[in-house]
C-alpha cells in the first residue's frame, strides 16, 4: 500500500486525516501530535489512533504546500522497511516505533474518506491535492517523481 498527496494545513492540529480507511481498525494516513509534534505526519497500517507510526519533526508547516509519500510493505522482514515516509521526493524516516508493525492492515466495511476522520469527526483545516493510492509499495525513485510532477517550477 503506497499513498500519496500534497498537502498544506491552516493551522497544525491533531488527529487530522489526509486519507485513510478508519473506523476503529484498518489504516489512517495524517497529521498528528501522538509523538508530541502537531507537524508531524502519522500512519497506522492497524487503524489505531496513537498507535501509528511518526514521521521525522517539522514536516508538516501551516500555510506552506508539502507532498507526502508513506509506503508500507507488510512483506519486508524488519519494522523499519515496512513503513517509510517521504517528504518532497526525499525519505525522511522509516518507521521503527511501537510494538511492531503488522504484516497486513486492518480489515472492515469503513468507506475510504478523504481529509475526515470518521470518528470522531474531525476535519482537515487546510487544502489537500493530487492524492493517490496505490495496491503496492513505492520505490525511492517512484516517490520522488510523484514530487516532481507535482512540483512548480517557475522559469524567469
Amino acid at each position: 500500500l503506497s499513498l500519496a498527496a500534497w498537502v498544506k494545513p491552516d493551522a497544525l492540529a491533531n488527529n487530522m486525516q489526509i486519507i485513510g480507511k478508519y473506523n476503529g481498525s484498518n489504516w489512517y494516513f495524517g497529521a498528528s501530535n501522538v509523538c508530541g509534534r502537531s507537524n508531524d505526519v502519522e500512519f497506522s497500517p492497524e487503524g489505531s489512533l496513537g498507535n501509528g507510526r511518526c514521521s521525522a519533526a517539522n514536516i508538516l508547516a501551516a500555510g506552506a504546500w508539502t507532498h507526502i509519500v508513506v509506503v508500507y510493505d507488510g512483506t519486508q522482514s524488519t519494522d523499519a522497511q515496512k513503513v517509510v515516509f517521504y517528504a518532497n521526493g526525499a525519505l525522511v524516516n522509516s518507521a521503527t516505533f511501537g510494538s511492531g508493525i503488522p504484516a497486513t492492515t486492518g480489515s472492515n466495511a469503513a468507506a475510504v474518506t478523504i481529509g475526515q476522520t470518521p470518528s470522531p469527526d474531525v476535519f482537515w483545516d487546510g487544502s489537500i491535492d493530487e492524492v493517490r493510492v496505490y495496491n503496492r509499495a513505492l520505490s525511492a525513485p517512484e516517490a520522488a517523481q510523484l514530487y516532481r510532477l507535482g512540483a512548480v517550477k517557475i522559469v524567469q
